[in-house]
C-alpha cells in the first residue's frame, strides 16, 4: 500500500532512532520484526496509516475500545514530505472527518426527504 511505502522510512527514523535513544529501551516487542513495526503499531492502533477506508475504520475501533470521545488530535510527525503531509492532511478534513461526525450523510438525508415529500402530494 502507497501510504505505508510513503511513510515506512520516516516511521523506522523517528521509532528507532528518536524514541528508541530516548526511551534507552526496546520501542517494539520481541516478537515483532523490525521490517513490520509499522504494521504492528497500526493494528494497535498505536497510529492510522491508509486509505480513507481504513483510517475511518481505525477511528471507529479507538471510538468502541475507549466507550467514544469527543476530538481526535492529529500528531504531525516528520514521517514524509511536506507535500504527502498536507495530502494527508486535507483527506483527513475532506472525506474521513465527515464520515466521523455524520455530516457526510446528511446530504443524502436531504435528498431523501425531498424525494419522500414530493411522493407525498
Amino acid at each position: 500500500m502507497a501510504a505505508f511505502a510513503d511513510v515506512r522510512e520516516g516511521y523506522d527514523r523517528w521509532l528507532f532512532e528518536y524514541f528508541g535513544k530516548a526511551a534507552g529501551r526496546e520501542v517494539i516487542s520481541p516478537d515483532t520484526p523490525r521490517e513490520r513495526a509499522l504494521e504492528a503499531r497500526v493494528e494497535a492502533g498505536g497510529a492510522l496509516v491508509g486509505s480513507v477506508e481504513g483510517v475511518v475504520q481505525g477511528i471507529r475501533r479507538m471510538q468502541e475500545a475507549t466507550g467514544g470521545f469527543g476530538k481526535l488530535l492529529v500528531y504531525v510527525a516528520d514521517w514524509t514530505s511536506y507535500e504527502k503531509t498536507n495530502r494527508s492532511l486535507e483527506l483527513l478534513a475532506r472525506y474521513v472527518s465527515p464520515q466521523i461526525t455524520g455530516s457526510a450523510s446528511r446530504p443524502q438525508e436531504a435528498v431523501d426527504w425531498a424525494i419522500a415529500s414530493r411522493a407525498c402530494r
